[in-house]
């Protein structure tokens, strides 16, 4: 796990006994991606890493280009079977040979939203994901990406950011935007096929409005796409309309993305407690 504090913490799954830790000199506050015994970060002075997973040695890193500001949080590496693809504050998308940390291509994701102070920022805040030989992204500014894979190539870009993971399945790319829409694009070319409004600030009367909900997915799972969120509620929606299918009451509110594991949705709430729905 990562901390805030610039540590890389190993834990044993059964006891929770601390195996090994490894400073950063700068906070992580994007979870880890593990693939074949070696754990790839990005620390906040916008820096990769990877780290051999057995005892917190450090492999490579890898700097990027400086930022001067960035979103509490962040997005976490994609890692294909060649490379591992980085996301940076600075708007860049790195992508590495895994193994060895050569530089094999880099992209920009910018974009501004107007009158929206959090979108000056640059901030690559979904998680890259890779479908294929296309690596999907957004940042919170307005805009989700598509890129080859092969050399780094854009291929299309849609005037939709997101804070969260985008979901790229059947040809389609599920997206919550950061104007608390939940959003499909069609994979080819990013055209949205439907958008349906959630809620988005917590107060109704307009001078009022200094905070908004925050919606946590989508992820795909009985057929349905699911959405916690922090207004208290649990949704469902059709993937092929967008349709509000269910409403679950979510006490307190979400305050992570949902997950599935076994036929069980999982969510953590603002109040602590962990939900657990069939």
């Amino acid at each position: 796990m990562t901390t805030g504090f610039g540590t890389l913490v190993a834990l044993d799954p059964e006891t929770g006994k601390e195996l090994w830790t490894q400073r950063t000199d700068a906070p992580v506050t994007s979870a880890p991606t593990y693939r074949d015994g070696i754990v790839y970060i990005v620390s906040r002075d916008n820096r990769a890493w990877a780290v051999k997973a057995s005892n917190g040695r450090v492999l490579w890193q890898l700097p990027g280009t400086p930022a001067p500001s960035g979103m509490i949080g962040g997005a976490s590496p994609a890692v294909s079977d060649r490379l591992a693809i980085f996301p940076f504050a600075s708007a860049e998308l790195v992508a590495t040979l895994r193994q060895s940390g050569v530089r094999v291509w880099a992209a920009t994701v910018a974009g501004q939203r107007r009158g929206f102070v959090y979108a000056n920022m640059n901030d690559i805040t979904a998680d890259p994901v890779i479908a294929g030989k296309v690596v999907y992204t957004a940042n919170q500014a307005g805009r989700a990406v598509a890129v080859s894979t092969t050399d780094g190539e854009r291929i299309w870009t849609a005037e939709e950011g997101a804070y969260g993971s985008v979901l790229p399945v059947a040809g389609s790319v599920f997206l919550m935007s950061d104007e608390d829409k939940l959003i499909r694009l069609d994979a080819r070319n990013g055209e949205t096929i439907w958008s349906m409004d959630l809620p988005y600030f917590t107060k109704k009367k307009v001078h009022r409005r200094k905070a908004i909900y925050a919606h946590y997915g989508p992820i795909l799972a009985g057929g349905r796409l699911w959405v916690a969120s922090s207004d208290g509620f649990l949704r469902a929606f059709s993937p092929e309309s967008g349709a509000l299918l269910a409403e679950v009451d979510l006490p307190g509110g979400a305050a992570s993305r949902p997950v599935v594991a076994g036929g069980t949705l999982y969510v953590v709430s603002a109040r602590g407690e962990l939900h657990a729905f069939r």
